[in-house]
């Protein structure tokens, strides 16, 4: 059984199989969450949806460690690569194939 934040955090960096990062989050759900360690709930949970590459609910749950602790610089860190991220799946989808702006190819 975890009982610290500490241990829910060196078994998500131990799991790597959906099952695994699912059950971990049931695991951190059943948490009674208390002022001392909402912080470390909020950022165990990004950190498996990082994992899972659920990119928003990360970003969701970094922001809430933000709101507790805005001096928190390895999650402002994640909060900008995947922002950075999201940009580089979004950029794009439908515009013009002309990547090299050549002024002949646009319509």
């Amino acid at each position: 059984m975890i009982n610290s934040p500490k241990e829910i955090i060196e078994q998500i960096k131990k799991a790597t199989k959906p099952e695994e990062y699912k059950k971990l989050l049931e695991i951190i759900s059943s948490i009674k969450e208390e002022d001392n360690n909402r912080e470390y709930l909020y950022f165990a949970k990004g950190e498996i949806y990082f994992r899972m590459q659920q990119w928003g609910k990360a970003i969701n749950n970094y922001q809430k460690v933000l709101e507790i602790n805005p001096e928190n610089k390895e999650v402002s860190g994640k909060v900008n690569l995947l922002k950075e991220i999201l940009k580089f799946h979004n950029t794009d989808i439908y515009a013009s194939t002309n990547t090299n702006m050549d002024p002949w190819l646009d319509d």
